[in-house]
């Protein structure tokens, strides 16, 4: 059977959905740590059928949240290499950006941050800083 490719449409709207359900969760447990519970219960069926109808959003849910400002080497009080660089590169890959998983902000990860920003239509650092990293959690 042919490797599932979603299209760019799929992707955007499985980002879309991926956010939105982080705010629910987060929403959530400030509030009721049981329905934390119970809605955790019911992500991987759900996260299952979202991966079979998008490609997408499985991987996403399954890799950690970003919570540092991110960018190539020399960028002062940007992390450049590391977890926190290999996590941004996975999320990227899983939104179908060519990005290697190196764990360092290279060129291809620079790149594929200004592609990104560029398609949604946030100001074109090629650098991981607070809105940026809120679209891709």
């Amino acid at each position: 059977m042919p490797e599932f490719v979603p299209s760019a449409t799929q992707r955007e709207q499985a980002l879309q959905l991926n956010a939105q359900l982080r705010q629910i969760m987060s929403g959530l447990q400030s509030e009721s740590p049981e329905q934390v519970q119970w809605v955790q219960s019911l992500q991987a069926p759900l996260f299952k059928k979202l991966e079979e109808t998008t490609g997408v959003v499985h991987s996403l849910a399954a890799v950690p949240l970003l919570t540092c400002d991110l960018g190539p080497a020399g960028r002062v009080g940007k992390i450049s290499q590391g977890d926190e660089v290999l996590t941004l590169q996975k999320i990227l890959r899983a939104l179908g950006y060519k990005t290697a998983l190196t764990g360092s902000f290279d060129l291809p990860t620079t790149s594929a941050i200004r592609a990104l920003q560029a398609r949604t239509r946030l100001a074109l650092s090629s650098i991981v800083e607070a809105e940026t990293r809120d679209l891709l959690n």
